[in-house]
């Protein structure tokens, strides 16, 4: 399992410029990377840059944001792809109190179990156990007792 499980952008061209602020919600708007509502109020990161000749704006919730700075371990990031990555390099090998845990928030700590409790419920055959583990194969339905 790696701790740096981000893809860090590589290949991808810099931004011409790039500002990023923390700012109060004057409005809802939606996490970038969890997708989740950021309510108004809250507290989440705004950044504006200029990427291949876009302007564009990500929002980013607190929580996300620390996550995010956490595995991306200085290699940077791809804005909207931190769950995946996750997802991919990270959450099947996931370890709660691992060395990769260390330096996150208690919050952060919680929002990534939780994160990674609907990963492996969403990715769960429903045909599997509690365990994971398939059911017996029974024989042929002329074997079976009746």
């Amino acid at each position: 399992m790696t701790c740096c499980p981000l893809s860090g952008g590589s290949g991808e061209s810099p931004a011409s410029f790039y500002s990023a602020r923390t700012l109060r919600a004057r409005k809802a708007h939606v996490c970038g990377e969890c997708f989740e509502p950021i309510p108004i109020g809250a507290m989440h990161e705004r950044v504006t840059g200029k990427w291949d000749q876009s302007v564009d704006t990500h929002r980013t919730c607190l929580s996300c944001v620390e996550i995010r700075d956490h595995f991306a371990c200085g290699n940077g990031w791809i804005f909207g792809s931190v769950m995946t990555d996750l997802e991919e390099n990270f959450f099947p090998d996931m370890m709660a109190g691992g060395p990769c845990m260390d330096g996150l928030s208690p919050a952060a700590k919680a929002r990534l179990f939780e994160l990674r409790l609907q990963w492996l419920f969403d990715n769960t055959d429903p045909g599997c156990g509690a365990d994971g583990a398939r059911p017996p194969i029974q024989g042929p339905i002329e074997n079976r007792p009746a």
